[in-house]
This record gives C-alpha cells, sequence and structure tokens, in this order.
C-alpha cells in the first residue's frame, strides 16, 4: 500500500524534482525506490513503539513531539540513503529531501487523516496495533534469529 501510495508521487517529482535537479527517468525512478523503502522502513520501525507519533504526523494537526522526531528521522534517513544508495552529493540528496518529505506527509496525510484504521490499513495491518506490533516484533526476532543461524 505505501509503494502504491508513493508511486502518485511519480509525476510530481517528475516534474518538480527532476527539472530542478536535472535527474534523468532512471534517476527519478531510483529515488522514488529509496522513497518508498525508507518510509516503510521508518514507519514500520516507528509503529514498533506506537501509532501516536505516525498519527500525528500523518493528520492535519500541528506535529507534536513524537509527529516531529518521526519526521526528522525520516528527513535524515531519506537523505542519508539517497546519498548512500543513488550516490548524490548531501547538497542534491538534501535538496532533494527538502521538496519529496512535504509531498509525501501531504499525501499520507490525506490518506490517514489521523485515523488509526486508515493507518493500519496503510501499514499493511487489519487489526488492533497491537496485532500489529506483535507481527513487527515477531519479524524482528525471525530476521535476527534467522541471522544468527544463517537463514
Amino acid at each position: 500500500m505505501i509503494d502504491t501510495i508513493i508511486d502518485g508521487l511519480k509525476g510530481q517529482v517528475a516534474e518538480t524534482v527532476g527539472s530542478k535537479f536535472g535527474l534523468d527517468a532512471s534517476q527519478i525512478e531510483g529515488t522514488l525506490g529509496v522513497v518508498k523503502e525508507t518510509v516503510g522502513g521508518t514507519l514500520q520501525k516507528e509503529s514498533s513503539n506506537g501509532l501516536g507519533g505516525i498519527l500525528n504526523l500523518f493528520s492535519n494537526n500541528q506535529n507534536d513531539a513524537g509527529g516531529n522526531a518521526i519526521l526528522n528521522g525520516l528527513t535524515s534517513n531519506l537523505s542519508s540513503n539517497l546519498t548512500s544508495k543513488l550516490g548524490f552529493d548531501s547538497a542534491k540528496a538534501s535538496g532533494i529531501t527538502s521538496m519529496i518529505i512535504p509531498m509525501v506527509t501531504k499525501l499520507f496525510s490525506d490518506k490517514v487523516g489521523g485515523n488509526e484504521s486508515n493507518l493500519l490499513s496503510l501499514l499493511g495491518g487489519g487489526g488492533s496495533a497491537g496485532d500489529m506490533i506483535k507481527n513487527a516484533a515477531g519479524d524482528l526476532l525471525k530476521n535476527k534469529l534467522g541471522g544468527l543461524f544463517g537463514k
């Protein structure tokens, strides 16, 4: 679901970010891929701390401390990932990030609207927040234990 929503930004990213930073079609695709990976990973990680900050970030309310912390982490992660994965220099990565993050937060705010059910649907969980957190913790343990046993 996150990928589908971010795919909706392709035209806007190509038009605004692509033209401002001289990105070709493959760089735009790469940028959107990094955005999907970064947003998905950040939201999954942050959801293990509860949904309050994410709900605040993706609402029409002013961000509280939790929403701001997630926004700052998302911004930092995206800029870093654009540099490490696509080879953009830090100024270009920072500039791209400063244009894309508001697009992403607005689009997600429109979809979520501060509603927990909408957020859970977006994150791929149809159940309660507890179920989603339990699943995220299970995945984390599986990945860590799998790494210990070579799986």
